[in-house]
């Protein structure tokens, strides 16, 4: 015969709930931490930081950088800059790229100088090509010479890399005045000149104009190339 487990049983169908004893806990009961064998640990207690077996490091020491097989690099910026097969780059190039472009410049004056025939040479050559000139323009040399002097001297406008023209223009006219309160005859046109010889609106007086001018060219042209020549003699 099976034995019936539901015959004793509450009409509730379940076992009822556990009854301690000695009674239910008061209210906020429960149980307490464990406390371990040897008792709750002291109040701020903990486990000490880890100590190694010699103790605790000195205060700011640590571990020195690696100073490598050679010590300690000496004192000073670091590293030098690379130089390269050419040298130090930057500013260093810069001045031994002109210092080259220096001297081939100096190279070139030199041969320049060494091809170039002597100054007092250059000088009687052009003082003859002047006795070749026609019997007015010679008479004419006297008074282009005597501009030229005037205007021969430091910082002149005939030193200049590009001379002016009006300032050339103004300095011919002084030379014609020159000329017409001097030697007037020289500057005036012949009477056996006939009119037809007269080409359009150019006159007697712009012929004389032009070949002063020209004549005046010339020979600052000439001071120029001496002056040149005196400068780099002596540099």
């Amino acid at each position: 015969m099976a034995y019936n487990y539901q015959r004793n049983c509450p009409p509730c169908g379940g076992r009822p709930p556990y009854k301690n004893p000695w009674g239910p806990p008061p209210p906020g009961a429960g149980r307490p931490p464990y406390q371990g064998p040897w008792g709750p640990p002291p109040p701020g207690a903990g486990r000490p930081p880890h100590q190694r077996p010699w103790g605790p490091p000195p205060p700011g020491a640590g571990r020195p950088p690696h100073q490598g097989p050679w010590g300690p690099p000496p004192p000073g910026p670091g590293r030098p800059p690379y130089r390269g097969s050419w040298g130090t780059a930057g500013k260093n190039n810069r001045l031994q790229s002109q210092s080259c472009a220096q001297e081939e410049e100096q190279e070139a004056d030199d041969l320049y100088m060494t091809d170039m025939p002597e100054p007092g040479q250059m000088e009687e050559d052009w003082l003859y090509m002047q006795q070749l000139y026609p019997n007015t323009a010679r008479k004419l040399v006297y008074y282009i010479e005597d501009a030229a002097d005037r205007l021969e001297y430091e910082n002149s406008m005939m030193f200049d890399n590009y001379p002016d023209r009006i300032a050339v223009e103004q300095v011919v006219k002084e030379i014609i005045a020159v000329i017409q309160e001097n030697d007037p005859a020289l500057i005036t046109m012949p009477e056996d000149t006939a009119v037809s010889d007269r080409k359009g609106d150019q006159t007697w007086d712009s012929c004389i104009e032009e070949m002063i001018q020209i004549m005046l060219l010339g020979e600052m042209h000439h001071r120029r190339w001496r002056y040149q020549q005196m400068n780099r003699r002596n540099y």
